[in-house]
């Protein structure tokens, strides 16, 4: 939401000033959503729709802290050497908001 801060102040002499601070405040409860998977020779590629930071497990879902981190701290585009044909993929926003994605290749 949009708030308004209204400051006064005077000091002992008798100086007075006054100011307004307006800011907003942005709530975000949403994980990171997948938007698109492709490969290259030995590589996957993924593509979120906000920045975030990924990890990876190809044997089996994990926590986030614990996976293999994908390339690219808080960015859009994240890479994985591919070492088999699921991928546990878990990203996390600049909020802490984590989505969780299986990917078969």
């Amino acid at each position: 939401g949009e708030y308004d801060i209204y400051i006064n102040c005077a000091d002992i002499a008798g100086n007075k000033a006054n100011e307004t601070a307006e800011f907003s405040i942005i709530v975000d409860t949403y994980p990171p959503q997948l938007l698109q998977v492709y490969t290259s020779p030995g590589i996957l590629h993924i593509e979120m729709d906000e920045a975030s930071t990924c990890e990876y497990d190809v044997s089996s879902s994990f926590l986030y802290g614990s996976g293999i981190q994908m390339t690219g701290v808080m960015t859009t585009g994240h890479t994985a050497s591919i070492e088999g044909d699921t991928f546990h993929i878990m990203c996390s926003d600049s909020f802490g908001n984590i989505g969780s994605y299986e990917v078969y290749l």
